[in-house]
């Protein structure tokens, strides 16, 4: 009859078992916990028949109230099965290349449920699964460990498993989802002032709000992303006309670029977690109408030709423009009355950014945004 209750401070069980004990027999009593022999000791009665003596030894017992023998047994440490269970960190999504936001927790016990401390074990990514921190280490008193895991920079699904040194041990394995490189909570400081930007996904579609130090939430216009090289996503931010743009390059490292007005600015974000405060300000983008850049002109970047031609009708602003790949319909964003006045612009075919510049002298120009390369070109209306 195995007693939790008998368990003795220096590792020692004790079995009581009632037997009727023949003279001259031998007997082997044999200690067994979830199927794993943990010990046994052989016994010899004398003839008698009234005490037994353990085999090869003078040691006698004797039993108790006549019919309950006590056997001492010492369960030597690495004999008790160990098993691993997960705690926390299961599961969870982040930006692919970040750092998810909980680290990995599991807890090892032996096979009486009791916490196994000192334990050696090792959490370990799966093929571009990304990184552990750290990849090896040991439990503590109550039998846990936990490690953090910056994920690969692949989207999909993700793996780590975290195995005991103990070749005989069970493991476990976690899995997280690497979002498409952009989803969760970035925050930073630009000219002085913090930031939060928030990417979500709702319904299938990419939403983004952004926090500036003394301003309301404020919704983002998501416009696309570019693949680069470097991978760009692009927002518009109507409060202040300007055009936001994440890059990442390519080891997975972001940088986020900050165009307004004719100024560009960057900042290395810090991602802060996948969870996002998923509820979307609503801003309203409307049209536009700049009356100073209706019609249409023409300039040349990069040794290239281009004309870009701003309509107005029935309260609506429109663009078009050729880069001489045929007539393509930009996307109307926003008008700043300046100094200098601008018109921001933005360009889905190959996800760039424009602004025409009118200055106080009434000078037009063209700036053009891609891929972190800024280009400028004097405009001549036709």
């Amino acid at each position: 009859d195995d007693d939790d209750d008998d368990r003795r401070a220096s590792g020692h069980y004790h079995a009581k078992w009632p037997v009727p004990v023949s003279a001259d027999a031998f007997y082997r009593v044999r200690v067994t916990v979830a199927g794993y022999d943990l010990g046994f000791a052989d016994l010899h009665s004398v003839s008698s028949g009234k005490d037994l003596k353990k085999v090869g030894t003078d040691n006698f017992i004797a039993r108790k109230d006549g019919q309950t023998l006590q056997v001492k047994f010492r369960v030597l440490q690495g004999i008790f099965p160990l098993m691993i269970a997960k705690v926390s960190g299961d599961e969870q999504e982040g930006a692919a290349g970040a750092t998810l936001a909980n680290p990995l927790v599991v807890r090892v016990t032996d096979a009486s449920g009791y916490p196994a401390e000192g334990v050696q074990l090792s959490f370990v990514p799966g093929s571009g699964s990304g990184s552990t921190t750290p990849q090896g280490g040991v439990t503590a008193s109550d039998g846990s460990a936990s490690s953090s895991w910056t994920l690969g920079t692949s989207a999909g699904s993700q793996v780590v498993t975290v195995s005991l040194s103990d070749a005989t041990a069970n493991s476990v394995s976690f899995t997280a989802m690497a979002l498409a490189g952009w989803y969760g909570e970035w925050r930073g400081v630009l000219s002085g002032a913090a930031f939060s930007i928030q990417i979500w996904n709702a319904g299938g579609q990419m939403v983004a709000a952004a926090e500036f130090t003394g301003r309301a939430r404020e919704s983002l216009r998501v416009l696309g992303e570019a693949d680069g090289p470097p991978r760009t996503l692009y927002f518009y931010r109507a409060q202040d006309n300007a055009l936001i743009g994440f890059v990442r390059d390519a080891a997975g490292r972001v940088t986020i670029e900050y165009w307004e007005s004719g100024c560009a600015r960057s900042v290395t974000p810090v991602f802060v977690s996948a969870t996002v405060p998923s509820t979307d300000p609503g801003a309203v983008y409307t049209d536009v109408i700049a009356p100073d850049f209706l019609g249409t002109w023409s300039g040349t970047i990069s040794g290239s030709s281009f004309t870009v031609s701003v309509n107005a009708s029935g309260g609506v602003t429109t663009a078009q423009g050729n880069f001489g790949l045929g007539s393509e319909q930009f996307i109307v964003l926003g008008f700043a009355s300046g100094p200098p006045r601008a018109l921001n612009l933005f360009r889905p075919q190959d996800k760039a950014g424009m602004t025409l510049f009118n200055n106080s002298a009434g000078q037009p120009t063209l700036e053009y945004w891609e891929n972190s390369c800024a280009r400028s070109s004097p405009l001549v209306q036709q």
